[in-house]
């Protein structure tokens, strides 16, 4: 009995390892995407609140540069999202964000993301154009570009879309940089979330 008692103990052990190492395996997994902050969760802003960020009047977005104008986090409850989302668009108009990653080389990266039309008070309702940016990656020493498009939200308010024509390139060098930005003027800018990478053979 004390045997049977032991090899019982043994294999939950076992089987507690193999869990514990499953989940590590999956969150290493969730954690490893080349783009950081891409649901823009950080920093955390509560609900009905806007993060303003501008080179005049700080703020920041942790893994993310202002590179011109401003832009906004927006809390729950701001937009017709469930999710905190990057306004590409701040007080001071049109905005530029950038993120410097480090893809494996010879692999074929994919950025995607999903996007939605402003539906902030601020937002005309009856506004019937959409929100409109360009999306680029480019080499971070050479400043050769490998692929670039421009985009626009659609005229449906607040669904957050996932873009499907992404941005796709072979990785050559070793650092490549992400910039966003906005091509509308004024503070109602397309709303952002989900940016992340799919990772694959050439």
């Amino acid at each position: 009995m004390k045997t049977m008692g032991f090899l019982h103990k043994a294999a939950l052990c076992g089987a507690t390892a193999m869990l514990a190492a499953a989940s590590a395996t999956s969150a290493t997994a969730q954690g490893d995407d080349l783009i950081k902050n891409g649901n823009f969760e950080q920093p955390h802003v509560p609900m009905h609140v806007v993060h303003p960020v501008s080179k005049d009047y700080g703020g920041q977005i942790p893994h993310w540069e202002l590179v011109g104008g401003s832009v906004m986090i927006y809390g729950v409850g701001i937009a017709d999202t469930s999710r905190q989302v990057l306004n590409l668009n701040g007080n001071f108009g049109p905005g530029i964000i950038a993120q410097t990653f480090s893809p494996p080389l010879g692999k074929k990266v994919t950025i995607l993301w999903e996007h939605a039309r402003n539906t902030t008070s601020d937002c005309p309702t009856e506004k019937t154009t959409d929100e409109k940016y360009t999306a680029t990656v480019e080499s971070t020493q050479t400043k050769h570009v490998v692929a670039t498009g421009d985009y626009n939200t659609g005229v449906i308010p607040g669904r957050l879309d996932p873009v499907t024509d992404g941005l796709t390139f072979t990785a050559k060098e070793y650092a490549y940089t992400l910039t966003l930005a906005s091509r509308v003027p004024g503070a109602c800018g397309a709303l952002i979330t989900g940016i992340h990478s799919v990772v694959g053979n050439p």
